[in-house]
Protein backbone atom coordinates (compact mmCIF):
# COMPACT_ATOMS: atom_id res chain seq x y z
CA UNK A 1 0.00 0.00 0.00
CA UNK A 2 3.18 2.45 0.84
CA UNK A 3 4.15 1.76 -2.90
CA UNK A 4 0.83 2.27 -4.34
CA UNK A 5 0.51 6.03 -2.65
CA UNK A 6 3.58 6.83 -3.76
CA UNK A 7 3.60 5.72 -7.59
CA UNK A 8 -0.57 5.05 -8.01
CA UNK A 9 -3.19 7.91 -8.97
CA UNK A 10 -5.93 5.57 -7.65
CA UNK A 11 -5.45 2.70 -5.58
CA UNK A 12 -8.26 0.24 -4.85
CA UNK A 13 -8.33 -3.03 -2.88
CA UNK A 14 -10.11 -6.16 -3.51
CA UNK A 15 -11.36 -8.55 -1.03
CA UNK A 16 -14.02 -11.22 -0.70
CA UNK A 17 -15.93 -10.25 2.21
CA UNK A 18 -17.27 -6.74 2.90
CA UNK A 19 -16.80 -4.91 6.21
CA UNK A 20 -19.50 -2.90 6.04
CA UNK A 21 -22.94 -4.07 4.43
CA UNK A 22 -26.48 -4.55 5.36
CA UNK A 23 -26.46 -8.63 4.44
CA UNK A 24 -25.70 -11.04 6.84
CA UNK A 25 -21.98 -11.40 6.40
CA UNK A 26 -21.58 -7.65 7.24
CA UNK A 27 -23.11 -8.50 11.01
CA UNK A 28 -20.47 -8.56 14.20
CA UNK A 29 -22.30 -11.52 15.39
CA UNK A 30 -19.88 -14.77 15.69
CA UNK A 31 -23.42 -17.11 15.48
CA UNK A 32 -24.62 -15.97 12.42
CA UNK A 33 -21.50 -16.76 9.89
CA UNK A 34 -18.02 -17.89 9.97
CA UNK A 35 -17.35 -15.46 6.87
CA UNK A 36 -18.49 -12.25 7.81
CA UNK A 37 -16.45 -9.32 6.73
CA UNK A 38 -17.34 -7.01 9.77
CA UNK A 39 -13.67 -7.88 11.20
CA UNK A 40 -12.09 -6.32 8.07
CA UNK A 41 -13.37 -2.96 9.43
CA UNK A 42 -9.96 -2.61 11.77
CA UNK A 43 -8.20 -2.40 8.32
CA UNK A 44 -10.18 0.70 7.66
CA UNK A 45 -7.65 3.39 9.42
CA UNK A 46 -5.09 1.36 7.30
CA UNK A 47 -6.39 1.78 4.43
CA UNK A 48 -7.21 5.27 4.62
CA UNK A 49 -3.46 6.44 5.80
CA UNK A 50 -2.02 4.57 2.88
CA UNK A 51 -4.59 6.68 0.51
CA UNK A 52 -6.90 3.76 -0.71
CA UNK A 53 -10.03 5.24 -2.54
CA UNK A 54 -12.08 2.40 -2.82
CA UNK A 55 -12.35 -1.39 -1.52
CA UNK A 56 -14.28 -3.60 -3.84
CA UNK A 57 -15.93 -6.72 -2.14
CA UNK A 58 -18.41 -8.67 -2.82
CA UNK A 59 -19.80 -12.10 -0.78
CA UNK A 60 -23.13 -10.60 0.48
CA UNK A 61 -25.55 -10.74 -2.27
CA UNK A 62 -25.74 -7.35 -2.23
CA UNK A 63 -24.96 -4.34 -4.34
CA UNK A 64 -24.63 -1.01 -1.83
CA UNK A 65 -21.55 2.01 -1.18
CA UNK A 66 -20.33 2.72 2.19
CA UNK A 67 -18.23 5.47 3.20
CA UNK A 68 -16.05 5.64 6.50
CA UNK A 69 -13.97 8.69 7.46
CA UNK A 70 -12.26 10.09 10.15
CA UNK A 71 -14.39 12.00 13.15
CA UNK A 72 -17.57 13.77 11.41
CA UNK A 73 -16.99 12.70 8.14
CA UNK A 74 -20.27 11.86 8.03
CA UNK A 75 -21.31 15.44 8.39
CA UNK A 76 -20.67 15.59 4.36
CA UNK A 77 -20.18 11.94 3.29
CA UNK A 78 -18.11 13.73 0.60
CA UNK A 79 -17.13 10.48 -1.77
CA UNK A 80 -13.98 12.72 -2.84
CA UNK A 81 -12.60 13.97 0.13
CA UNK A 82 -9.13 11.73 0.08
CA UNK A 83 -9.25 11.01 3.97
CA UNK A 84 -12.50 8.85 3.79
CA UNK A 85 -12.96 5.41 1.88
CA UNK A 86 -15.10 4.02 0.00
CA UNK A 87 -16.43 0.76 0.14
CA UNK A 88 -18.63 -1.19 -3.10
CA UNK A 89 -20.27 -4.44 -2.16
CA UNK A 90 -20.57 -5.98 -5.92
CA UNK A 91 -22.53 -9.26 -4.84
CA UNK A 92 -24.98 -10.62 -6.97
CA UNK A 93 -23.10 -10.80 -10.17
CA UNK A 94 -24.66 -13.53 -11.77
CA UNK A 95 -26.71 -14.59 -8.51
CA UNK A 96 -30.23 -12.91 -7.18
CA UNK A 97 -29.43 -10.20 -4.83
CA UNK A 98 -30.65 -10.79 -0.90
CA UNK A 99 -32.25 -8.39 1.30
CA UNK A 100 -30.83 -6.95 3.91
CA UNK A 101 -30.01 -8.52 7.13
CA UNK A 102 -33.38 -7.20 9.52
CA UNK A 103 -31.17 -5.68 12.04
CA UNK A 104 -28.62 -4.49 9.37
CA UNK A 105 -29.19 -0.66 11.27
CA UNK A 106 -27.50 -1.88 14.29
CA UNK A 107 -23.33 -3.00 12.81
CA UNK A 108 -24.34 0.24 9.83
CA UNK A 109 -24.96 3.09 12.20
CA UNK A 110 -21.91 5.28 11.75
CA UNK A 111 -20.92 5.95 16.20
CA UNK A 112 -21.29 8.94 17.30
CA UNK A 113 -23.40 10.19 14.75
CA UNK A 114 -27.26 11.27 14.80
CA UNK A 115 -29.52 8.09 14.74
CA UNK A 116 -30.30 6.92 11.48
CA UNK A 117 -27.22 7.80 10.04
CA UNK A 118 -25.82 5.02 8.39
CA UNK A 119 -22.47 4.55 6.78
CA UNK A 120 -24.44 3.11 3.35
CA UNK A 121 -24.93 6.01 1.02
CA UNK A 122 -26.70 3.96 -1.54
CA UNK A 123 -28.09 0.31 -1.38
CA UNK A 124 -29.55 -1.70 -4.68
CA UNK A 125 -33.10 -1.90 -3.59
CA UNK A 126 -33.56 -4.99 -5.84
CA UNK A 127 -33.79 -8.71 -4.87
CA UNK A 128 -35.45 -12.00 -5.98
CA UNK A 129 -37.91 -12.22 -3.38
CA UNK A 130 -39.83 -9.30 -4.47
CA UNK A 131 -38.98 -10.19 -8.76
CA UNK A 132 -39.02 -13.92 -8.39
CA UNK A 133 -39.22 -14.38 -12.16
CA UNK A 134 -36.70 -11.76 -13.06
CA UNK A 135 -32.58 -12.91 -12.45
CA UNK A 136 -31.01 -9.61 -12.39
CA UNK A 137 -26.95 -9.42 -12.88
CA UNK A 138 -25.17 -6.33 -11.33
CA UNK A 139 -21.64 -5.63 -13.04
CA UNK A 140 -19.13 -2.96 -11.52
CA UNK A 141 -17.37 -0.75 -13.92
CA UNK A 142 -14.77 1.60 -13.35
CA UNK A 143 -13.51 3.93 -15.80
CA UNK A 144 -10.32 6.16 -15.62
CA UNK A 145 -10.07 9.33 -17.09
CA UNK A 146 -8.35 12.28 -17.62
CA UNK A 147 -9.62 15.15 -16.64
CA UNK A 148 -6.82 17.77 -17.49
CA UNK A 149 -3.21 17.53 -16.88
CA UNK A 150 -3.42 17.37 -12.88
CA UNK A 151 -6.75 15.96 -12.67
CA UNK A 152 -8.04 12.58 -13.00
CA UNK A 153 -11.28 10.79 -12.45
CA UNK A 154 -12.25 7.50 -11.40
CA UNK A 155 -16.01 6.90 -12.66
CA UNK A 156 -17.67 4.08 -11.05
CA UNK A 157 -21.53 2.47 -12.57
CA UNK A 158 -23.14 -0.34 -10.80
CA UNK A 159 -24.63 -1.69 -14.50
CA UNK A 160 -27.87 -4.50 -14.04
CA UNK A 161 -28.84 -6.51 -17.14
CA UNK A 162 -32.26 -8.20 -16.67
CA UNK A 163 -32.51 -12.25 -17.79
CA UNK A 164 -29.14 -12.32 -18.59
CA UNK A 165 -30.02 -10.99 -22.34
CA UNK A 166 -31.77 -7.79 -21.20
CA UNK A 167 -31.12 -4.23 -21.84
CA UNK A 168 -27.98 -3.13 -19.76
CA UNK A 169 -28.89 0.57 -17.51
CA UNK A 170 -26.80 2.33 -15.25
CA UNK A 171 -28.40 2.38 -12.03
CA UNK A 172 -25.87 4.05 -9.78
CA UNK A 173 -22.49 6.62 -10.52
CA UNK A 174 -20.24 8.30 -8.50
CA UNK A 175 -16.89 9.26 -9.32
CA UNK A 176 -13.74 10.33 -7.23
CA UNK A 177 -11.53 13.09 -8.55
CA UNK A 178 -7.57 13.66 -7.57
CA UNK A 179 -5.81 16.73 -8.13
CA UNK A 180 -2.38 15.70 -7.11
CA UNK A 181 -0.73 12.65 -7.61
CA UNK A 182 2.99 10.99 -8.97
CA UNK A 183 4.52 11.96 -12.15
CA UNK A 184 4.06 8.75 -14.55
Amino acid sequence: LEKAMKESIFTFVLAHPSPYSRGEHGTPDKKINDQRGFELRRLDPVFRKYGVDAVITSHDHTVEHCLTGPEGFWRKMDVNDPKNLNYLVQGNSGEGARNPHPKWQQWMQIKGAPPGTYYSIWFYNWNQKNSPHVIRNSLLAVQIRTIAKNIREAVFKIISVDDHNGPARVDYSFSIRRYSFPDK
